[in-house]
């Protein structure tokens, strides 16, 4: 999901020397390159022309609020994509890490110690707002979409359930839409008959389950009958795929959450048409 010019807000880095890094897309800018000479006429439409012809037109990223950030840098749009909240979750924990050895202060490292410690307040703090955004102000009206997983997959499928819930989908989970003291087979056997799709996240603790397979063949059923796809399958990780779901393309979220997520967003879009 690329960064376009004048899409401000939260980003992570691509590439380069800040590759992974989160910051806040703030404003565009123009680095001229060495050698031209501004003219006497800045104002004319010739001196914009040529001043345009002789600069790159980057984006200005700050890593970190504007009081605690220490600088700013110069980076190229299409170095930049949409955060997700995987993305916040994991630099949030690569910060803690680097954070560490605060003792170092007077060396040359000091510098780049304080760039982090104003990163991870701008990330921690990001997360927050986005949680709770995304959980008690925003009201999501896309499809119903219905997350069949292993318990012990848990903490994935909550990340996916937020990111859905900023593209306006209206997820379903167990642990967010089972009330105490209501019937747990009843609640999920709801969530299942209301729910325009499933994404069933495959790993080796869900193929094993009875529970899962129960919950993405009912729907499987349905599909085949309405003749309308309804079960998304979501490889987590390397498993023995079952044999109903191996002719289905899956959404490949192995290696990068980000381009697993990209392939389930662009399929629920025009699915849900």
């Amino acid at each position: 999901m690329p960064i376009e010019p004048g899409e401000y807000g939260i980003v992570k880095v691509k590439y380069g020397g800040c590759k992974g890094r989160i910051g806040l897309y703030d404003d565009d800018g123009y680095i001229v390159h060495e050698g031209y000479t501004f003219t006497e006429n800045e104002e004319s439409d010739e001196a914009e022309r040529e001043f345009l012809e002789n600069a790159d037109h980057l984006a200005i990223v700050y890593f970190g609020a504007f009081i605690l950030a220490p600088e700013h840098y110069y980076l190229p749009h299409d170095a930049l994509e949409h955060v997700t909240m995987n993305d916040l979750m994991k630099r949030k924990d690569e910060l803690f890490s680097l954070c560490v050895p605060y003792h170092e202060k007077g060396s040359k490292k000091y510098k780049k110690l304080c760039s982090y410690f104003s990163e991870l307040h701008f990330v921690e703090t990001s997360l927050l707002e986005k949680i709770v955004e995304q959980r008690y102000v925003n009201k999501p009206t896309g499809s119903r979409v219905f997350i069949s997983h292993s318990s012990i997959d848990k903490p994935f499928a909550k990340l996916l359930c937020m990111d859905l819930e900023a593209e306006g989908y209206i997820p379903w989970l167990d642990e967010w839409d089972i009330k105490v003291g209501e019937s747990i087979p009843e609640r999920i056997s709801t969530g299942l008959q209301e729910a325009d799709f499933i994404l069933v996240i495959l790993s080796n603790n869900s193929v094993g389950s009875k529970w899962v397979e129960r919950e993405w063949q009912t729907k499987y059923w349905s599909e085949i009958e309405k003749g309308k796809i309804a079960v998304l399958p979501l490889l987590l990780q390397d498993c023995a795929i079952p044999e109903l779901l191996r002719t289905k393309k899956y959404a490949d979220f192995r290696f990068d959450f980000n381009k697993g997520l990209s392939d389930l967003l662009y399929a629920l879009e025009h699915l849900s048409k």
